[in-house]
């Protein structure tokens, strides 16, 4: 009987971790990407999107970053349609709001139709603090 007993709370207090890492990931996307969002497209300069890209015979959805001309991510060197490889949106929100004096780093490749993902020349590009 005891052991059922240890088994019920270990079983409930996985439950709980399970459904409290479910909250906080709905509170960090509704911070970042609801609350957050607008402020940071504008002191930064860019859109997203997320286009479907054809990968082998599977179509995979990606994080798509579309620069302002005159934006720090476009002084940066992103260019439209450049697939972010480094940051899924939340933390991509998260890292450009929480900059600081930091340079940040993402991985991008070209978006858009051409050669396989794989194939793409992959860049590093560096994202100067905000002044």
């Amino acid at each position: 009987m005891k052991t059922l007993k240890y088994l019920l709370l270990a079983f409930a207090v996985v439950c709980a971790a399970f459904i409290s890492w479910g909250w906080w990931i709905g509170e960090q996307t509704r911070i970042y990407q609801i609350e957050k969002a607008p402020e940071i497209e504008a002191r930064y300069g860019f859109k997203i999107s997320m286009p479907q890209i054809r990968v082998h015979d599977r179509r995979r959805q990606v994080l798509a970053i579309h620069p302002d001309e005159n934006g720090l991510l476009y002084a940066a060197g992103f260019r439209d349609d450049d697939i972010i490889l480094s940051h899924q949106i939340t933390a991509l929100y998260k890292a450009l709001y929480h900059q600081d004096d930091k340079t940040l780093a993402f991985k991008v490749i070209d978006g858009g139709d051409g050669p396989p993902l794989n194939q793409r020349e992959l860049r590093i590009l560096s994202v100067n603090p905000p002044r």
